[in-house]
Order: structure tokens, then C-alpha cells, then sequence
């Protein structure tokens, strides 16, 4: 799955033993982040299909929907559903937690803990802080064990 030259190059010199827990090490990472993307993009495309119904404005409508980043859609939404008595907010606020998680997978290298139970990466953000929420919790950390994962 990962035998790419890039990985090759990577798993160069390693032993042979290595190179094999490498690869695999690496197809459960790259699993784990790659199903998260992937549900992370099926809910921003229901946030655009919501926004494209409720914004029915043909041409407009499209132009907004794919100009906007995701946070100005949802808090778009917000205000218009909220205008309209519908209160969202726990929903739009997972959302933006989701968001923030999303920026950490997109952005920042992940590879397997130590202990081989979940994923880790050597995160900072802009004001140096070491960790991320996790949604879900009020946890901060660099990792996220594999059972958490089915609860993203």
C-alpha cells in the first residue's frame, strides 16, 4: 500500500524486520487520518448541500457556496436558522471542534504512539501551545488513542 518511492527512500538501510513494522505501522496511521478526512469531508459537503438549500439563489448561491470557507458557511447558517427559531448551536459548535481537528490531521505529521495503541504527532500551534482538543472532551493532548477514533 505505501510502497512508493518516497517510502522506499524513507525505509532505506532500516532492517529488514523494521522496514516491514514500518509499513505497517504506517497503513494503520495513514488508515485511521485518511477515515477521518474523509468523514470530515462527507460533513462539509452536507454543509454545503444546507447551504446551497437554504441559500437558493442560483448562481449566487453557488458562488457563496464554494467562495466561503466552511466556518463563514456555518456561521452563516447559524443566523439564518436562527432567525428562523431553529437553534443549532451544539451542532454548528461540534463542527468547529471538528474543524480545529481537522487542521491538526490536514496539517501535522502522524505516526503510531510508542506504545502502538493510537496516533501522535510533535504538534505546536502559533502561541506554542504543545497540544489539541480533542472533541468530545475537555482532554488536551499530542495523541489520540485508535479506540477514541471510532468516536470522531
Amino acid at each position: 500500500m505505501l510502497d512508493t518511492m518516497f517510502h522506499k527512500k524513507h525505509r532505506q538501510g532500516l532492517p529488514q524486520q523494521h522496514q516491514k513494522n514500518f509499513q505497517e505501522s504506517h497503513t494503520r496511521v495513514w488508515s485511521y487520518v485518511g477515515r477521518f478526512i474523509w468523514g470530515f469531508a462527507s460533513i462539509e459537503y452536507d454543509i454545503n448541500q444546507l447551504f446551497d438549500d437554504v441559500f437558493d439563489v442560483g448562481a449566487a448561491g453557488l458562488l457563496l457556496t464554494y467562495s466561503l470557507d466552511l466556518r463563514k458557511k456555518v456561521e452563516l447558517l447559524a443566523k439564518v436558522l436562527e432567525s428562523r427559531g431553529i437553534d443549532e448551536s451544539k451542532t454548528f459548535k461540534r463542527i468547529h471542534a471538528f474543524h480545529d481537528l481537522r487542521n491538526v490531521f490536514a496539517h501535522w505529521p502522524f505516526e503510531e504512539d510508542e506504545c502502538g495503541e493510537g496516533l501522535w504527532c510533535d504538534y505546536v500551534d502559533k502561541h506554542e501551545e504543545l497540544t489539541f482538543s480533542r472533541p468530545g472532551t475537555r482532554t488536551k493532548d499530542r495523541s489520540i488513542k485508535f479506540a477514541e477514533t471510532r468516536l470522531l
